[in-house]
């Protein structure tokens, strides 16, 4: 098939590399804006914590009068029955790999079932259901935490005297978040000797009293929200705390309004490529009157004719987009780092790439058939009057 294709195209090179020219360029154009959206979406989820729906933002909190004598483990332990639970505001801390050392953001987590959201991960995977009931020593940290003490996966850094093994890296890889300096274990994996460190960050001394002040996000299903916070108010009366607030729209409209903004900008983009194949593929088709005429006066019929068309057109576009899918990798491992706060990202999508790649070949397919089927309709005569 190809040495028939581009010995049809004999004498007109130059106007084959146009039209895979064209059809690169309209692949890896649907591909850059279709992966974009979809990774500023999920970059945009990443910063805000998933759906704001589906979490919340509590602070736990004694009664000032009486003296908090309670274990802080045990009231967060009771949230992570229903729910994901991060432990928020704590004091910064210091990681240690070998010689080196640096100052991190400690968000402990626990958890008991599946979520809706963990943190975007570049390497490796987040902490496990399991691990987070056993109290494994196993953390994950932010990519920029990660680079400062040249750890990688499977590394082990020490963490308040006891070692533990990073099995992920967060945050997106070219992009700033707000996980690139958070260090996050299980809260029963914390070491012993932090545990006064984590009482001190979440509890104030009045002048009586020692007072509960414990800020969580807390992950439940909307549709449960209701039940789960009326359940858990009710078991908080044994350790003499309640809720004194509880939302998750602190951070309302950022996320509507990025893809709102990135929908207006990649609409036009793909629209525009789209009709840049159509044309591509029309113009072609018309430029080989001669060609098809040719062919019906050796006896060709409009069937094969048409069937060739077709068939020359979608190896076309699979050599198309085999070079579209070499040139978007290029691309990320040379060039990604510098437009990562453009909103565009040069990071190929499998997926968003077969889809787009199957967009072209069925325009192109499309948009042979009505000038395939006027040129193979003219007479010899009407077809060459212009050659």
């Amino acid at each position: 098939m190809k040495r028939k294709l581009f010995r049809s195209w004999k004498n007109k090179y130059f106007n084959l590399f146009i039209i895979v020219l064209g059809y690169v360029l309209c692949i890896t154009i649907m591909s850059l804006v279709i992966n974009s959206y979809i990774l500023n979406k999920r970059n945009s989820e990443n910063d805000q914590q998933g759906k704001k729906e589906n979490f919340s933002y509590v602070l736990v909190r004694s009664n000032p009068s009486k003296n908090f004598q309670g274990n802080i483990i045990d009231v967060i332990t009771e949230f992570s029955k229903y729910g994901k639970v991060d432990v928020l505001k704590l004091r910064n801390s210091i990681l240690s790999f070998g010689k080196k050392q640096v100052e991190a953001q400690i968000i402990p987590t626990e958890y008991r079932k599946d979520t809706d959201f963990i943190p975007m991960i570049t390497l490796g995977r987040y902490i496990s259901i399991d691990e987070s009931v056993r109290g494994d020593k196993v953390a994950v940290i932010g990519k920029s935490l990660a680079k400062s003490l040249g750890v990688g996966i499977n590394g082990k850094i020490n963490f308040y005297g006891e070692e533990y093994k990073i099995i992920g890296i967060l945050g997106p890889e070219f992009k700033e978040s707000v996980w690139d300096k958070v260090f996050t274990t299980s809260v029963k994996g914390l070491p012993k000797s932090y545990l006064s460190i984590l009482n001190d960050s979440c509890t104030e001394q009045s002048d009586k009293n020692k007072i509960l002040n414990l800020n969580l996000t807390f992950r439940v299903k909307n549709s449960e929200r209701q039940k789960v916070f009326d359940e858990i108010s009710n078991s908080m009366n044994k350790y003499g705390v309640q809720i004194i607030e509880s939302f998750g729209d602190m951070m309302d409209g950022g996320l509507g309004n990025a893809v709102f903004g990135i929908t207006v900008i990649t609409i036009p983009i793909i629209i525009a490529a789209l009709f840049n194949v159509l044309n591509i593929s029309f113009f072609w088709i018309m430029d080989r009157k001669k060609e098809i005429t040719i062919k019906k006066v050796m006896g060709a019929t409009n069937e094969y004719i048409i069937k060739r068309i077709r068939i020359e057109l979608i190896l076309i576009s699979l050599i198309s987009a085999g070079t579209s899918f070499i040139i978007q990798n290029i691309l990320y491992r040379h060039f990604e780092q510098f437009i990562e706060n453009t909103g565009l990202s040069f990071k190929l999508s499998v997926g968003t790439f077969i889809a787009c790649t199957i967009i072209a070949v069925m325009l192109g397919y499309l948009s042979t058939i009505i000038p395939t089927r006027k040129i193979v309709s003219m007479e010899a005569a009407e077809a060459l009057r212009y050659e």
